[in-house]
């Protein structure tokens, strides 16, 4: 082993097992944390935290809208609401 990949490798080491090793946990239980917040305000929607990561409205969420507001429509009209599928 050359010094050069001893150092290169001792880094690697030390960022890994280090900082990074602490913002990562520190990330995981902020992000366990939103799923359990999700979960408790909205048990029926079945949101998860990966769903707000991005900020950007995706094609998954536009597809769990509409389906909402086609199960609200359902809901509201007499001759559905009670029909069982």
């Amino acid at each position: 082993m050359k010094f050069g990949d001893f150092r290169r490798n001792f880094a690697h080491a030390a960022y890994w097992g280090m900082d990074a090793g602490f913002c990562f946990g520190v990330a995981k239980v902020v992000d366990e944390q939103l799923q359990q917040f999700l979960e408790d305000v909205a048990p029926g929607h079945r949101f998860t935290s990966g769903l707000f990561l991005s900020g950007f409205k995706s094609r998954v969420m536009q597809a769990n809208d509409d389906l909402a507001a086609i199960a609200s429509e359902v809901k509201q009209d007499p001759a559905l609401a009670g029909t069982k599928f």
